[in-house]
């Protein structure tokens, strides 16, 4: 069985974040914040006009998704911020905090 696949998107900036199983503590929650800064840099370097983000770790890694959320949403609004990109990026950024029950 064969599947195609149409998407799109021409990049992909993948991050792995932090295994917390169910708890975070400080060090996991920055941890997760450099997941974020550290694509949203690659956005910027690349000359990129558009992200999407997903929930990060919120799935087998169990990072609290209520706390992953905040840090997501906070992280996000603290670039466009310090960038004073809010206009630039207002229809190119997405934070999708969906789960498997969604």
């Amino acid at each position: 069985m064969e599947y195609l696949c149409s998407f799109l998107f021409l990049d992909v900036i993948h991050t792995v974040g932090p295994i917390a199983r169910g708890s975070c503590d400080e060090r996991l929650k920055r941890q997760l914040r450099n997941c974020y800064e550290a694509s949203l840099k690659l956005l910027e370097t690349q000359g990129l006009k558009s992200i999407a983000f997903p929930c990060i770790s919120t799935g087998i890694y169990g990072f609290p998704q209520d706390d992953a959320a905040e840090i997501a949403v906070s992280t996000v609004k603290e670039w466009l911020t310090e960038k004073q990109a809010l206009n630039d990026f207002r229809s190119g950024l997405q934070v999708a905090p969906f789960t498997q029950r969604e």
